[in-house]
């Protein structure tokens, strides 16, 4: 399509009578204030606002692992949980971010089997766990799956039970000692939990594996 000069006129004859409205606080503010909504609403669609029970509301621009209820609700309870645990604000989106990568691994792996990886879906995580146990008579020392152990610990990473996760992953470690996947868990939760010598150990042993 090409503009000719009778299609430009009429522009340019509407900004020679209105030019000093454009450039008033009305023009400015009116493309500022459409910004503003289209933000807003992208916060909304990516983000959450919950009450963490201390009064105070606070949204997160957290990307929960899917759009699906289920998985919003578990963001939202980790939220609840840490805030009442009184973890700062920035430690809690890292620990969030975490979750939803360890969330998203579960969820698309296809380690789990169908039962508790339907108990994961469903938001049910105690349920995954009792499912993953029941062949070891519900105890951690009756383990002899590596995998399994690893699941286990994932979950209750998941749930931010850190010195159930320790255990998990050092009994996956027991049994597979030369799987970096695991050796790198178990430092990623010693760093969690303030370890970080042992932290740092554990990495490197991953990293001389692989």
């Amino acid at each position: 399509m090409v503009l000719k000069m009778d299609d430009i006129n009429p522009i340019i004859k509407w900004f020679e009578e209105n030019y000093k409205w454009f450039f008033s606080g009305l023009g400015v503010g009116l493309p500022l204030f459409l910004l503003g909504l289209f933000i807003n609403k992208r916060k909304a669609k990516n983000g959450a606002q919950f009450n963490t029970g201390g009064g105070d509301n606070f949204q997160f621009n957290i990307y929960s692992p899917s759009d699906d209820e289920v998985s919003n609700r578990l963001v939202k309870e980790l939220y609840e949980k840490l805030a009442k645990q009184k973890i700062d604000i920035e430690k809690r989106d890292k620990i969030i971010q975490k979750s939803i990568a360890k969330y998203n691994e579960l969820k698309s792996g296809d380690n789990l089997d169908a039962q508790a990886k339907e108990k994961l879906l469903a938001g049910d995580l105690d349920g995954a766990k009792k499912s993953l146990l029941k062949p070891f008579k519900g105890k951690l020392e009756s383990v002899t799956s590596a995998s399994y152990a690893y699941q286990l610990g994932s979950l209750e990473e998941l749930q931010i039970e850190y010195a159930k996760a320790r255990e998990y992953y050092e009994k996956a470690i027991q049994l597979e000692p030369q799987n970096g996947k695991y050796l790198n868990a178990l430092g990623s939760i010693l760093d969690d939990m303030g370890d970080y010598d042992k932290a740092i150990e554990f990495h490197n042993k991953a990293l001389k594996i692989s």
